[in-house]
This record gives structure tokens, sequence and C-alpha cells, in this order.
């Protein structure tokens, strides 16, 4: 049984919903685009600065875990100086398991923050680029914008590939051609990028990281000002 290609597919549906009882046909050929939504995410500014605010908060906790490890490792060579069965043996003891407790817990809730700003972050990028090319094709007067998404597989990647997998890997294309003209990823990258330029994105310092509650301490802020450096953008 053949298969129509997506966009053929969409054109029908767009053709049937236009011929429709209630619907008035277009004045005109219906327009499409598409957009190569994993290079814009990839490329557009915003973007590039949200991992460079990532990577150095990721370095920034790297740095106090060091710091509360080596404490750590300070304290329990502590327990040496005292002997077993004593009153400061068991008060270093208390000491120690809570400190442990607490490093434990801090590094696990610094990890679980950073995790819901990537996938925060990662969800309100591609909402504003749905946004952006809702705008773009509104402006532009086209009806239908298909996502090009071309899956391909390196001779490595094949190498890994379980051979009744590799078809419908190859499958999952969306558009099997389009020409230059027909995509717009161009031209949504520059609109997201003059936008975010607008809105003062890109300038000045990049600012503070996020902020980890130590279990039963005071809140602390992980300072991510950027150095300057002479790869700094």
């Amino acid at each position: 049984m053949k298969r129509f290609a997506p966009v053929a597919a969409a054109l029908l549906l767009s053709a049937a919903w236009c011929g429709a009882a209630g619907a008035a046909p277009l004045d005109r050929p219906i327009r499409v685009a598409v957009v190569n939504m994993p290079r814009i995410f990839n490329e557009v500014q915003e973007k590039k600065d949200i991992e460079s605010r990532l990577r150095q908060d990721q370095q920034n906790l790297a740095t106090q875990q060091k710091a509360k490890l080596e404490a750590l490792q300070k304290l329990k060579a502590e327990g040496g100086n005292y002997r077993q069965g004593s009153e400061q043996y068991e008060d270093w003891r208390r000491r120690y398991r809570a400190a442990g407790i607490e490093q434990q817990a801090w590094a696990e809730t610094a990890k679980q923050e950073m995790d819901w700003r990537l996938k925060r972050q990662t969800r309100d990028m591609f909402e504003k680029i749905n946004a952006a090319v809702t705008d773009y094709a509104t402006s532009n007067q086209i009806d239908l914008v298909v996502s090009d998404q071309q899956q391909t597989l390196t001779d490595d990647e094949l190498e890994k590939v379980p051979p009744e997998q590799v078809g419908p890997i190859m499958d999952r294309r969306r558009v099997i051609y389009a020409s230059k003209s027909a995509d717009i990823s161009d031209a949504i990258i520059a609109a997201l990028d003059a936008k975010y330029k607008a809105g003062g994105g890109g300038q000045g310092p990049v600012g503070r990281g996020p902020v980890i509650t130590n279990p039963g301490g005071a809140t602390q802020a992980a300072d991510t000002t950027p150095r300057r450096s002479g790869n700094n953008r």
C-alpha cells in the first residue's frame, strides 16, 4: 500500500478543508514552507547564552562541591584524635554523620535544580520558536509549515543499530525534499535573535546562578558572574 509524503498529505488535508461546507476557498495557491527545528534551536543566540550560563553554574557548583568534600574529609580525619567510646568521640561521630547527610542533600538538591532549569529552558525555547514561526507564517501568508528534520545515520551509528530498526529510523523523515526557497529557518533565527537583542539579551553580565538552600542552613546563591577572558563573547 502506497503512503503519501507528509507534505502531500498535508496539502490534501488543506484542500479538503478549504472545500468543506462553510469554509471559504483561498483565492491563491496554498503556500507551504519548512523549518529545521533542531538547527534553529542550536543556532539562536539565546540558546547559546543559556548554555553558557549553565556551564558556568555547573563549574561553580563543582567548586562548591569540592570545598564541601574537602571539609568533610578534614572532619573525618579529626576522629583519629579521640578515643573510641569517649564523650569527645561520640560528639565527633554525630557531627561527622550530620555533615555527611547535609553534603549529600546539598548535592542532590543542586542536581535537581540544574536538571529543572535545563528542562524548563528547553521547553520555553521551543515555545518561542513555535511562536516565531507562527508570526512569520501569518505575516507572509504561509498556510502550512512543516518541521524538516532529516534523519541520518553515520556508518558508526549504523554499526550499532539492529538491522530491523534501520528502516523505521530512516522512515522518520518528515520531509524528503524541500527547495532552499521553501526553508524559512534563516528568517526564524534572524527574527528570534532580533527580538532577543531588543529585549536586552546578550548584553551585560550573565548574572547569578541557581539558589541552593542548605538543609538546616542558610540560603546561598551560586555566583556565576563571568570573569574576563580572551574568549568571552
